[in-house]
């Protein structure tokens, strides 16, 4: 777009160079321009700066984040939407670090909501009832934030990143953070962080919890007992979202990759003094392939069908 400078105008050729959305605009600079000019406010001549342009800091102009409950009034319905206060007080409001993709933010407030009616708290990933004389934890699909630690909250890039990676890269928690803190973590004294492996896993177990109980039903939030151990979300979770013990995941799926008959004795034992080589099913005399799955830091390696077994049963 052509703007007057105070010593030219534009001519109507020139306008016809323009879009129709810079013809739109072309008239209100020039009426600017010649305001700026009326009223003296256009140099004659340029001046140079006294001092050399700092570049621009984005983390002069960046925004202030808070991690507060999406609903800011209770959704009882007995409560007929009464609106939330705030459950602390604002000199006792914790600050926590919080990763946003790839990127740390420390002292972030955290804001818990409470409705003074039926005391149900609302936190950022899950809400706190009273049901049956107990306190429930009902974890909500819909959070943007996920809490992975005592003082750490990620967003759902992270733990869908780190639920992705485990599977695709069949990586445990300890390679997944030990790749996190090499790529995205620093270790200035300013913004030092580094994330543990049981931060990563609780951001696996979280992730994997919404999202199975989104595959059955994006408004079926997933409802357990208060203040669990992480061990203990993956067995009340799986006792609920485990069809009664069965692989959702290889529901239907059978191939000469995973499915084997059992064997307790190898068919051929070779002796001590020859090379142990690998033999094929012809060689064994039998009619299908020999397993090919590895046992690796806890989690069983082999695709088609990758079973993360004992703790994380709730998956399937």
């Amino acid at each position: 777009m052509y703007i007057k400078t105070g010593h030219r105008r534009n001519t109507s050729s020139e306008l016809l160079q323009f879009t129709d959305e810079e013809k739109r605009i072309t008239p209100l600079t020039i009426k600017l321009d010649e305001l700026a000019a009326a009223l003296n406010l256009i140099p004659q001549t340029k001046k140079v700066p006294k001092k050399k342009l700092l570049p621009i800091s984005q983390k002069e102009i960046k925004p202030v984040l808070v991690i507060c409950p999406r609903s800011v009034i209770c959704e009882d319905m007995d409560c007929i939407s009464r609106s939330l206060v705030q459950k602390t007080k604002i000199q006792d409001i914790s600050k926590v670090t919080l990763i946003k993709g790839t990127a740390i933010y420390k002292n972030v407030p955290l804001l818990t909501g409470e409705c003074p009616k039926c005391l149900t708290l609302y936190s950022a990933d899950h809400e706190r009832v009273l049901k049956n004389a107990a306190n429930k934890d009902v974890y909500l699909n819909s959070a943007l934030y996920l809490k992975v630690g005592q003082s750490l909250w990620v967003d759902r890039i992270f733990s869908a990143a780190v639920l992705n990676g485990m599977y695709s890269f069949h990586g445990s928690a300890s390679a997944i953070g030990e790749f996190w803190n090499n790529s995205f973590g620093t270790t200035d004294k300013e913004n030092e962080y580094q994330i543990t492996r049981r931060q990563v896993w609780k951001s696996f177990i979280q992730e994997s919890v919404r999202s199975i109980a989104s595959s059955h039903n994006p408004n079926n939030n997933l409802e357990l007992d208060h203040n669990l151990k992480t061990s203990e979300v993956t067995e009340q979770a799986f006792n609920i979202l485990g069809q009664n013990g069965h692989i959702h995941s290889a529901t239907g799926h059978t191939c000469a990759e995973c499915t084997h008959r059992y064997k307790s004795t190898v068919d051929v034992m070779p002796p001590d003094d020859e090379p142990q080589n690998t033999t094929s099913s012809e060689e064994m005399g039998v009619d299908f392939a020999p397993v090919t799955m590895v046992v690796v830091d806890g989690i069983v390696m082999g695709p088609t069908v990758s079973v993360l077994y004992n703790k994380i049963r709730l998956l399937f």
